[in-house]
């Protein structure tokens, strides 16, 4: 691929690489419950170390000590709470990969069952007892997607197409007894109201992103 403008080839789709976004749930986690002073991060083993560096300086900037807990299949989710739990972490950062994607409500019952707030990029993760979610609505670019596709039917050539990313964020929180702060501090929140938040400028990486294909 070339580039998001002009991917080339048959290629074009929908990104939603944006790992910056990671490093802006820590903010929003630490603007929720301002008195936490050390997080774990649930993040998948293929994660390049760049973007694992990103997040550690941003956590620094914060106050933040970060407990990286890497994870390579679903069946280490129960593991990995219990070794955060015994870390003394006071919250968890949920990684934006397809890893967790797939056991959302299972991190939410553990985060639940840990009494840890969690903030995830899953779309109502907050409703299925998770304290926040923040990310790309998922669902408008699903929608998005039909657009690109009609264009190709149409005999738009997918590489001519742009590879979209993202144009906006949102996130949710609400105040629900279930969670606690563990320093004691009350635990900032609303009534899972929806927020549209600005999408934060984008970062160079360093490799292209993956994209979601839609015409091979």
């Amino acid at each position: 691929m070339r580039s998001l403008a002009q991917p080339g080839g048959n290629v074009t789709g929908m990104s939603l690489a944006m790992p910056e976004l990671d490093r802006k749930r820590l903010e929003v986690l630490k603007e929720t419950v301002p008195s936490i002073s050390a997080v774990a991060f649930l993040f998948s083993t293929g994660t390049i170390e760049t973007e694992l560096t990103g997040l550690d300086e941003a956590a620094r900037r914060l106050g933040i000590r970060l407990q990286r807990v890497p994870m390579s299949e679903p069946g280490e989710l129960d593991a990995a709470f219990v070794a955060i739990a015994k870390s003394g972490s006071h919250a968890v950062l949920v990684q934006d990969a397809p890893l967790f994607a797939r056991q959302v409500d299972r991190v939410a019952v553990l985060a639940l069952k840990y009494r840890l707030p969690a903030i995830s990029q899953m779309p109502r993760f907050d409703e299925t007892g998770g304290l926040l979610w923040y990310g790309a609505d998922v669902f408008d670019m699903f929608r998005r997607s039909a657009t690109q596709v009609d264009k190709i039917l149409k005999g738009a050539k997918p590489g001519d197409i742009p590879v979209e990313q993202p144009t906006k964020v949102e996130s949710e929180d609400r105040e629900d007894p279930r969670h606690h702060d563990p320093t004691n501090a009350p635990v900032a929140g609303g009534s899972a109201d929806r927020v549209t938040r600005p999408r934060p400028t984008r970062p160079t990486l360093e490799s292209p992103p993956p994209i979601v294909q839609v015409c091979a």
